[in-house]
């Protein structure tokens, strides 16, 4: 086996009793309840979406059990803090079902992985892949080094999007510059009258190319025969079949592209938010180990607005300096984009010509870890449900992340999301936009 800081194991269950073997939970890691004196550093990272870190997961309520595959985007999670780390994970590179919970016992919290099993009537069970787990000294990236390692050997990994869209496996146009735009059929014709908004959906592409010189490729919700999440009786789409084509051939005529978004076979009447909860926030995890690999863009729920936001310019800046296509979301709002705020339209400017003019690095590179940067924080309040208060959360006032191009070259993309900010070097200044000699450097207000 190569050299590597993990220990590696498999496990062998004899079954000698007449009765069903449905799942093995191997292996079991018990911690301590808080990590270190101080709770802040104590930090658990966890593969929900592109990735949750949880700060302090003592003082969480409900840590959520991930399935792999489901609702774990990697085979991995980690716990840490400012001295040191447990990294665990699963080698598998058959997708075959496993559990990674994390449960608070007492003075403990239980990270384990439950396998789930072909059924097994008498007989033995071994495991066919490798569980790895050991300590590391960093924050996230340092385990999300750990897995990518192992990853970018599968053979989901042979070749990276570069080579894919030179091939023509994947469509060029996805790894061009486009806003990706949630746009609901049903929605707010004016912001007094709703109704069906088919027949405005080529204009609404025509204005954002307009403004940031760049199609528009429409995420279009609420396209279903009865409304939105109601299936599977989809069919004809909302406006009707004629029109919906209609339109789709207008969009393609003038460069934009489309899609729906899928609301899959269930009817969709609440969702577990652990993205949103307390001491949690989003980490490009799957972003870090795979983003040479695969396309992504930024969300269907981004923020987009006519005034100044803090919150919605933190989250198209975090879409840039994740390697994310840009993209923003009206969902059921009337929307003027030519009236979208003038930092936003900055940021979504620079988004696009960065993506431009440095693909190899925020398209087909290869994200790096980024140090942290000594800056002053900044508080934005997000939405995170009805009735339920602003949640704030403390960010750094300029994003930023290194990226490593297929040549070798490396490059940090920086982006201010406050309007002033103060350096070492210098006094409390307005932020002046500009590039960085060397490196890239997107500055807004």
């Amino acid at each position: 086996m190569p050299r590597t800081p993990l220990i590696h194991g498999r496990i062998v269950v004899s079954n000698g009793l007449d009765r069903t073997l449905q799942s093995v939970r191997f292996p079991i890691i018990d911690q301590p309840r808080q990590l270190g004196a101080d709770a802040s550093r104590d930090c658990l990272l966890l593969p929900h979406c592109d990735g949750i870190l949880v700060r302090n997961p003592s003082d969480v309520g409900w840590l959520p059990t991930l399935s792999y595959p489901g609702g774990a985007s990697l085979q991995a999670v980690a716990r840490y803090n400012d001295r040191a780390g447990l990294f665990l994970a699963t080698f598998d590179a058959s997708g075959q079902t496993k559990q990674f919970s994390n449960e608070k016992r007492g003075k403990t919290l239980r990270m384990a992985i439950t396998h789930t099993l072909s059924l097994v009537r008498g007989g033995s069970w071994q495991s066919d892949y490798d569980v790895a787990f050991g300590t590391f000294h960093g924050d996230w990236q340092c385990a999300a080094d750990l897995y990518k390692a192992w990853a970018v050997k599968q053979p989901w990994c042979a070749r990276t999007l570069a080579q894919r869209v030179a091939a023509g496996d994947v469509p060029r146009w996805i790894a061009e510059p486009s806003l990706f735009y949630a746009w609901s059929l049903r929605g707010q014709l004016t912001p007094q009258t709703f109704g069906n908004r088919l027949p405005q959906t080529a204009a609404q592409a025509d204005a954002w190319q307009t403004l940031l010189d760049a199609p528009t490729t429409l995420m279009l919700m609420s396209w279903e025969k009865h409304g939105p999440w109601i299936t599977p009786d989809y069919f004809p789409p909302s406006g009707g079949e004629t029109a919906f084509t209609d339109t789709v051939h207008q969009l393609h005529a003038k460069g934009h592209h489309a899609f729906v978004f899928l609301s899959g076979l269930n009817w969709t009447l609440l969702k577990d938010r652990p993205r949103d909860g307390k001491h949690t926030e989003g980490v490009p995890f799957f972003t870090h180990v795979y983003h040479a690999y695969i396309d992504g863009y930024g969300g269907d729920s981004c923020g987009v607005s006519e005034t100044a936001q803090a919150s919605a310019l933190y989250q198209q800046g975090m879409n840039l300096v994740c390697g994310k296509a840009p993209g923003v979301a009206v969902w059921t709002r009337a929307y003027a984009p030519a009236q979208t705020d003038a930092a936003q339209t900055r940021l979504l400017r620079d988004h696009v010509r960065l993506w431009k003019t440095a693909p190899e690095f925020l398209v087909y590179g290869d994200r790096l870890a980024t140090p942290p940067l000594d800056v002053p924080a900044t508080t934005n309040r997000f939405w995170v449900g009805a009735n339920q208060p602003p949640r704030e959360l403390a960010v750094p006032s300029v994003l930023h992340s290194v990226w490593r191009a297929p040549d070798g070259r490396t490059a940090t993309v920086y982006v201010c999301i406050a309007a002033t900010y103060r350096s070492k070097n210098c006094s409390r200044v307005p932020v002046q936009h500009g590039v960085m000699s060397g490196s890239f450097q997107i500055s807004h207000r």
